[in-house]
């Protein structure tokens, strides 16, 4: 009877499910949205609340202690993960469709 396990892994890289370019993509694409919407919103809501009269001290106290602020900050941290994400299987797709 034959052994119905093989004896070695498969020596191609593009079989084992895992793509390096595909996968730091992903991963720039998650920090790089992430650092710029995050800064974006921050910058946004400092400017909304010195517009309403508070001081720069004043807003950044209110910046870092609202719970509004940092369940904004987590919902667009989990939204560029998933588009860091989306542009990683994209990626992983087309190289594997080039092969």
């Amino acid at each position: 009877m034959s052994n119905p396990y093989p004896q070695s892994l498969p020596s191609d890289p593009r079989r084992n499910g895992f793509s390096w370019r595909a996968a730091f993509l992903g991963g720039a694409v998650a920090i790089a949205a992430s650092a710029f919407f995050g800064t974006l919103v921050s910058n946004v809501t400092l400017w909304v609340l010195t517009l309403r009269g508070l001081s720069p001290q004043e807003a950044y106290v209110a910046l870092f202690t609202s719970t509004d602020q940092v369940l904004i900050g987590h919902a667009v941290s989990v939204l560029s993960n998933a588009v860091g994400g989306y542009a990683a299987a994209s990626l992983a797709s087309f190289l594997l469709r080039l092969t």
